[in-house]
């Protein structure tokens, strides 16, 4: 059985707090995040380098890598251990995936 009256006092009410529900979040919603942008490398107070930054806009991050899946990036790293400051290592790596894991190619 329902009960009209009670339905037609409440849904004034109930309909206003979806309206101001949905004017608060189209007036005060979250920006989106900002993209990544390019940045020269830093030397930091403590010695440390922040490494600089070159975002690839065409390369986007899989959720789930496929087995048999095909390299998509390609980077060097050189590491200068602090006890030997004249021997560099450059460490070139292929990031690829196989059987939904994310490997390392020397």
């Amino acid at each position: 059985m329902i009960y009209w009256p009670l339905i037609k006092k409440l849904l004034p009410w109930i309909l206003g707090a979806a309206l101001g529900l949905m004017m608060g979040w189209y007036l005060w919603r979250p920006a989106p995040p900002k993209p990544e942008t390019a940045a020269a490398a830093v030397k930091q107070a403590d010695g440390s380098v922040a490494m600089k930054r070159q975002p690839m806009p065409s390369v986007k991050p899989p959720h789930m890598i496929p087995a048999g899946a095909k390299i998509e990036r390609e980077m060097q790293v050189t590491v200068q251990p602090m006890n030997n400051p004249h021997s560099p290592a450059l460490i070139p790596l292929k990031l690829r995936g196989t059987e939904g894991v994310m490997k390392g190619e020397k």
